[in-house]
């Protein structure tokens, strides 16, 4: 339709008076502002409300298409903070075996001799320094001596990055000195074909399971067959 008007109907469009094609505008635009939506937004994404309350005063004091810029580019900066310093969390489980995120006492356990970690946001060269110092800082900082790390690899390894794959392969050395083993759960075929792709991790040291339960599992078992004395 509005092909249409802009190739076969501009010469009438010239008589209707200004005013009108203005009340049309701000009906339009008044359509689009969801003030309620907003506000809900406020209580449900704080770092979104933000951003909307931004958007929306650039626009106000310097004009449409300069405000939508100005809004992208720091919405383009949150995305990469978000990147760099991801959320993480600590995992354990619950009364009936359930692996879930520990915090605000809700009951979640860790379990003897295991730290599960969560990394938030997908490994590349840019944040995989922060994920490998934030995982020694942890094992270092916990009031338990852990045994084992388990990663969840599920959302963190989405693409074969050398680099990442390098900095797990330093980071399987650092843990090894402080006589802690890692193990990346999920994602085990396409791991281990980029590992072997790269000719890294090709010792036994490096521990691959399809995902946390096994990996829970894995532990248990080995742990089980181990004499008293290595323990």
């Amino acid at each position: 339709v509005i092909a249409f008007v802009l190739l076969f109907l501009m010469a009438p469009l010239q008589f209707i008076p200004v005013a009108g094609l203005g009340v049309v505008l701000m009906y339009a635009a008044w359509s689009l502002l969801d003030i309620r939506g907003i506000w809900v937004m406020r209580r449900r994404n704080a770092q979104a409300f933000r951003l909307a309350m931004f958007t929306f005063l650039c626009v106000l004091l310097v004009g449409v298409i300069s405000g939508i810029g100005l809004a992208v580019l720091l919405g383009l900066m949150q995305f990469l903070r978000t990147v760099f310093r991801p959320t993480e969390q600590l995992l354990g489980v619950n009364d009936e075996g359930m692996i879930h995120s520990m915090g605000n006492n809700n009951g979640i356990k860790v379990v003897p001799g295991v730290m599960m970690y969560r990394f938030n946001s997908p490994l590349t060269y840019f944040n995989v320094a922060y994920f490998k110092r934030r995982i020694l800082n942890l094992v270092d900082s916990t009031p338990f001596q852990p045994r084992w790390v388990v990663v969840d690899a599920v959302a963190s390894f989405t693409h074969a990055d050398i680099s990442v794959l390098a900095a797990i392969d330093e980071l399987k050395r650092d843990l090894l000195q402080r006589n802690v083993k890692l193990v990346l759960a999920g994602r085990r075929t396409e791991l281990t074909r980029w590992f072997r792709i790269n000719r890294l991790g090709r010792d036994r040291e490096l521990i691959l399971v399809p995902d946390l339960y096994l990996a829970l599992k894995l532990i248990q078992s080995k742990e089980q067959a181990e004499p008293p004395a290595a323990q």
